[in-house]
């Protein structure tokens, strides 16, 4: 589960990473950033996605869920941002955003928790459960707000969201 999840988190900032032209500030660039995830999950990203799981689990032989996929959509849907601040030096802009969205760290480890005495058992269809529980906890969750940083590199004269530790807490939230 956390592998998928895992998966399915760097494929969505992959996709999402290369937003930018050089007419752009890095405050621009990521209200398109959050403006286009916003969006949802279009044919492209969701073939990515679906290509990124059954990458993952060739050796398993399992298909990306339909709940994978709902969960993905679901949680896009929920989120929010505000570009509270930017500061450019040279090449290098981090831009300070306040993101309202589900919490992903704690969905997985209740999914987790809940899941946990099942997963010593042997059971068939264990991933297809695991899948449709994350997708009612995240129907269920609540949005929260946090605050964070977008970092970003100037290349070309164009500004592109670098994928970084900052940016996965300020997407996904943490445990904590």
């Amino acid at each position: 589960m956390k592998n998928k999840f895992r998966v399915l988190a760097m494929a969505f900032m992959t996709l999402f990473i290369t937003v930018g032209c050089s007419s752009e500030s890095p405050s621009d660039v990521v209200n398109t950033y959050f403006t286009e995830m916003k969006k949802g999950m279009n044919e492209n990203m969701s073939q990515l996605f679906t290509d990124s799981l059954q990458e993952e689990n060739t050796s398993e032989n399992e298909e990306v869920s339909p709940e994978m996929t709902e969960a993905m959509k679901v949680y896009v849907s929920k989120i929010d941002a505000k570009v509270l601040s930017e500061s450019v030096e040279g090449d290098k802009a981090n831009v300070k955003v306040e993101l309202s969205s589900i919490n992903m760290g704690k969905v997985i480890m209740e999914v987790l928790e809940d899941n946990i005495s099942k997963m010593f058992e042997v059971q068939e269809n264990m991933s297809e459960n695991l899948d449709a529980d994350l997708l009612e906890k995240i129907k269920s969750a609540s949005v929260e707000k946090r605050e964070g940083s977008v970092n970003l590199v100037k290349s070309d004269n164009t500004w592109t969201i670098e994928q970084d530790d900052d940016l996965t807490k300020l997407l996904f939230g943490s445990v904590e």
